[in-house]
């Protein structure tokens, strides 16, 4: 039984022998919250992609452990600390306060006003509105 770990990175994305987006990783991962310029492309890979460096939170097979930790482009696994890195920032920087804003029945958008609001939201974690 295969068992997985989560960690963040970044990589290039690139075209694979058929012209389709593709990650440009060294091993497998298994699956994937893909963030670029803002947009959270969640787990789909499109071809308006090729050619850009992406943020990945991305799930990898213990055994595979070594590589991951190695790769260029490897973050860490803690959220906290990956979303203070400025390479990080650029490519994804939705904070609480606007993710987890509220809006009423009459259109009343409450922003969120935690402690934390102005932390940047777990790519995972943020949903469309």
């Amino acid at each position: 039984m295969n068992e997985y770990k989560y960690a963040f990175l970044v990589c290039d994305c690139i075209a694979d022998e058929d012209g389709q987006a593709k990650l440009d990783l060294p091993f497998q991962i298994f699956s994937q919250t893909i963030c670029c310029e803002g947009i959270n492309h969640y787990c789909y890979l499109d071809n308006s992609l090729i050619g850009k460096e992406v943020l990945v939170y991305f799930a990898y097979d213990i055994t595979d452990e070594k590589i991951v930790k190695e790769f260029k482009g490897y973050l860490g696994d803690d959220w906290k600390v990956v979303q203070k890195i400025e390479k990080v920032m650029a490519k994804w920087a939705v904070k609480k306060e606007d993710a987890l804003a509220t809006i009423s029945e009459l259109g009343v958008v409450s922003k969120y006003d935690g402690v934390d609001r102005k932390d940047l939201i777990h790519p995972y974690m943020a949903v469309d509105k």
